[in-house]
């Protein structure tokens, strides 16, 4: 895996996503144990604590979750967490860091700790720094990324949290054979749509690479499970690519927001309607202005400016995991056009006076 750039990792999600199906029990059999021994005491609820990608995948998977374990999910951040952590309800509480070297997860881990808690966390190194501050480390399947902007590990944590809380539920008796192989049958296609959208995205961008190769301030819009993604599109174009970009549920964007528009902007409206509904006429709008618009779909459709593809179904509940792989590629494909992976040079400044890895994670990374 060495070598490997962040287009490799986009490419290698289909495959990881499957072979991840195919391990449920391995990687999620001993956590689902842990929670079903939490219920049996009287703590059913959830409480996930995430940052950045690892933020975005949990509460992309929260609605879906919820959906199947009928149980509250919280979703917190780490800083949260650490100030307001004492006076949270009672919660099996899972953290999340995919290096494992998160500072603010460790400080989150440290907080349970001192509150008395069991401390979980997920990761895709569990020889990292996390493993001296938590009870319980478990691998959720990334494997090796080597490429900071998170990819495989964003749609294997969301993949995750799915496989995990069917593995609950039927370690439970809180669902039928038929539907645990429905939902399996689900996330098998949502693997097979990602690998379809990314081929489609890469046909849009190569139609129209001067919309794609000149970035500027952008919106990306979504709403229920999918205003994760839209978060998550977001953070990539501004990580890749170094320019502003905006997240907002498409109604919330027409209420003011639109108003800055100008045809320099860019604009994904993330749609998941059976029919060409609210989403899609945001999207016509916004045509209107700006010719860099963009409709990212479940609904097979043609178009220049749609990103969809024939052939490929899936609940909204898990459709997180093949829709972000649009803007998975485009950040991929155009940061390495543009060669813009690196920051600006004062960044190293900022770095010094604060960081958001531990000093072991830096020292391996910087060598």
């Amino acid at each position: 895996m060495s070598g490997m750039t962040m287009l490799d990792y986009v490419r290698e999600c289909p495959v990881r996503l499957n072979e991840n199906v195919r391990r449920r029990g391995e990687l999620c059999g001993a956590l689902a144990e842990r929670y079903r021994a939490a219920v049996a005491a009287g703590n059913a609820s959830m409480r996930l604590v995430a940052c950045g990608s690892s933020y975005h995948a949990c509460r992309a998977m929260q609605p879906f979750m919820e959906h199947v374990l009928s149980v509250r999910v919280d979703v917190v951040t780490p800083g949260s967490y650490v100030r307001y952590g004492a006076a949270t309800p009672p919660a099996f509480e899972v953290m999340v860091s995919q290096s494992g070297s998160s500072t603010n997860i460790i400080a989150a881990l440290d907080t349970a700790s001192g509150l008395g808690h069991e401390t979980i966390v997920l990761t895709g190194n569990v020889e990292a720094d996390v493993r001296e501050h938590a009870d319980t480390v478990v691998d959720y399947g990334v494997g090796v990324e080597t490429v900071g902007f998170v990819t495989v590990g964003l749609v294997t944590l969301m993949e995750f949290l799915a496989l995990f809380a069917l593995t609950c539920a039927e370690g439970m008796g809180a669902i039928t054979a038929d539907a645990l192989g429905r939902w399996m049958a689900e996330l098998e296609a949502a693997a097979a749509l990602h690998g379809a959208l990314a081929t489609r995205m890469e046909e849009v961008f190569t139609a129209d690479e001067l919309s794609f190769l000149s970035p500027g301030p952008t919106f990306v819009l979504g709403d229920g499970p999918n205003y994760a993604t839209a978060l998550e599109g977001a953070l990539k174009i501004q990580e890749t690519l170094k320019v502003p970009a905006i997240t907002y549920e498409p109604e919330e964007f027409i209420h003011g927001p639109n108003m800055q528009l100008t045809p320099a902007y860019t604009v994904f409206v993330i749609d998941t309607d059976a029919a060409p509904g609210r989403a899609f006429d945001i999207w016509r709008a916004v045509r209107e202005v700006t010719d860099r618009a963009f409709l990212v779909s479940t609904r097979p459709s043609e178009g220049a400016r749609i990103i969809a593809a024939e052939g490929h179904a899936v609940s909204e509940l898990i459709s997180p995991i093949a829709l972000v792989a649009p803007f998975q590629y485009l950040c991929a494909r155009a940061m390495a056009e543009l060669d813009c992976e690196d920051e600006h040079p004062l960044m190293r400044r900022f770095e010094r006076i604060v960081s958001s890895k531990t000093e072991a994670y830096r020292r391996e990374h910087d060598a």
